[in-house]
């Protein structure tokens, strides 16, 4: 377990650097422009383990959240073997989009990125 909490919290200063935003764990109720993310296990199978996380970026402009989806995907999806958080040996986008919150003026930008660990961490 302090494995994974020590490779989240490297993972959430990454996407800090990468955008200039902060970022918190879901369900903060943030409505600032931010990032908002949820990180949990698919699949251990002991060798390793295939995470799951769950990003909001939330904006007021488009343009502001598409620079920090475009910032997230150069910090995490290009590495090749030159992973920039030690235990972490890949990463890819699979999914998201773009929702707008009438209530609070913002866009939210919903990326789904996967990521591998050790298993058993």
């Amino acid at each position: 377990m302090e494995g994974e909490v020590m490779i989240l919290k490297d993972i959430v200063e990454l996407l800090e650097e990468a955008t200039g935003l902060d970022a918190y764990p879901a369900f903060t109720g943030q409505v600032e422009p931010c990032i908002v993310y949820e990180d949990f296990v698919v699949i251990d199978d002991g060798a390793k383990a295939i995470h799951t996380l769950n990003l909001r970026i939330i904006g007021e402009h488009m343009a502001d959240i598409h620079e920090a989806s475009q910032n997230i995907r150069q910090a995490f999806c290009l590495w090749g073997e030159d992973s920039p958080i030690e235990g972490v040996t890949i990463c890819s986008q699979n999914g998201g989009g773009i929702l707008w919150h009438s209530d609070v003026k913002r866009y939210h930008m919903i990326m789904y990125l996967q990521y591998i660990t050790k298993g058993g961490l």
